[in-house]
């Protein structure tokens, strides 16, 4: 009989809800100045870096503001979205709360920086 001993879940639309803050995170921060921005955004951004993405804001949208500006806002508007906004997936609580009842060890695993993971999970009573 195989004995489950340990999971390793993703956070980032295993756990959370939070695919949806990650897709709207650009085009949010264009309108935010005024900007709309054009079809396939989030291909053209999907892959870049937050640095990339700033420079490419202010090349392809005139974007005014400086690389690190931009950064900036980006992070505070995802930080917000964690620490407030984003919600657990449809069954996660349970399906925890299930492999904690039985011991089992948990773990997770993101390439979302530690803080905004910790504040949503922390948040949502499951960390």
């Amino acid at each position: 009989m195989l004995m489950i001993k340990a999971a390793i879940f993703d956070l980032d639309g295993t756990i959370l809800d939070s695919m949806r803050s990650w897709d709207e995170l650009d085009a949010n921060f264009l309108r935010s100045l005024g900007l709309e921005p054009r079809p396939g955004l989030q291909q053209d951004v999907m892959a870049l870096t937050l640095r990339q993405s700033a420079q490419y804001f202010r090349r392809e949208y005139g974007v005014p503001l400086s690389e690190d500006e931009i950064i900036s806002r980006l992070r505070a508007d995802i930080r917000r979205a964690y620490e407030s906004e984003i919600q657990l997936k449809p069954g996660a609580q349970e399906a925890l709360e299930l492999l904690r009842e039985c011991g089992i060890s948990m773990a997770v695993a993101t390439a979302t920086e530690k803080h905004l993971a910790l504040a949503a999970l922390t948040r949502l009573g499951v960390l």
